[in-house]
């Protein structure tokens, strides 16, 4: 997750809208991050800070505070099946 959000404090984020969808088997063009034009344009959200929080009460203090939150969770071979409601891992489940 750190990668991720200092990718954000370095080059921001584009919005879903400004990648065309042209079905699953699309790959990214090479050229995406400079050639984009929601990024020509200043049309993407750059991250200003972050830190992180393990304990609910500070959690539930930062989304009152500054909004919105990242989760990170650990993967199961089981979540590939998961489809909604509340997720609980099988005995036969193993970690990616």
């Amino acid at each position: 997750m750190n990668k991720v959000l200092n990718w954000g404090k370095r080059k921001g984020f584009l919005p879903e809208t400004c990648y065309p969808t042209t079905g699953a088997e699309a790959e990214c063009p090479d050229d995406h991050i400079t050639d984009n034009e929601c990024r020509q344009a200043n049309n993407f959200y750059k991250v200003v800070d972050f830190c992180f929080s393990q304990e609910v009460d500070n959690i539930k203090k930062e989304i009152m505070t500054n909004g919105p939150v990242l989760g990170q969770i650990n993967p199961y071979t089981d979540m590939l099946t998961y489809s909604e409601g509340i997720y609980s891992r099988t005995n036969d489940a193993f970690r990616f």
